[in-house]
């Protein structure tokens, strides 16, 4: 899954997961929070400080401390922890709830990804056909290549009237396939077809 995200995120599967890129892998995921650790020499022994963050505004959820006699004791200790922030998590489910759908869509930019996002939630929340092209325009402003943001651009345009509009932006996506799934390929062909009423092509699609 990390593999699968470093790849949408334009990132080599190598890269050292710090702090930072955990924030934005599991923001990119829809994944509501990240567990960050440090260890440090205390003496012959360890101190531990395990916090759980939200990858969307990087606000400290919960937080552990503790220490370990020596190395021996080091894992037992972080397992002891960890369990105590899983029941912690537990009665604050409300900190974790989802607020993103998982979408896979691949963008090396987070500031593009950011975008793109807040159209999708002004079209989810709000209809705001207007507003959302807004924000998708400014997404592709940053990553002329973001096909996900040229396939979303397509919807408002179909609810405001634009058939023209919503042509080019379904072929501006399908020109970049590697930045597709298979399935939302399959969908902005079957899309393509239903606006040239083209019947055999929607359900071939």
């Amino acid at each position: 899954q990390v593999e699968v995200a470093l790849a949408a995120a334009g990132k080599p599967k190598d890269t050292r997961v710090d702090a930072g890129i955990a924030r934005e892998l599991a923001y990119r995921s829809a994944v509501r929070a990240v567990l960050e650790g440090k260890i440090g020499r205390l003496g012959k022994g360890y101190s531990i400080v395990l916090k759980v963050v939200d990858a969307d505004t990087a606000r400290v959820l919960l937080t552990r401390s503790g220490t370990a006699k020596d190395e021996d004791a080091l894992i037992p200790a972080l397992g002891e922890m960890a369990k105590q922030l899983r029941k912690g998590l537990g009665e604050n489910q409300q900190a974790l709830k989802a607020t993103r759908a998982m979408t896979l869509v691949r963008t090396p930019s987070f500031e593009a990804l950011r975008l793109y996002d807040q159209g999708i939630q002004a079209m989810r929340t709000r209809s705001a056909n207007r507003e959302a092209l807004a924000f998708y325009r400014a997404a592709l402003a940053i990553d002329p290549d973001f096909a996900s943001a040229w396939r979303a651009m397509a919807f408002p345009y179909a609810n405001l009237g634009c058939p023209d509009s919503q042509l080019v932006c379904i072929e501006k996506a399908l020109r970049r396939p590697d930045r597709l799934t298979q399935g939302q390929r399959l969908g902005l062909e079957r899309m393509r077809a239903v606006a040239e009423g083209n019947i055999a092509s929607v359900v071939a699609a």
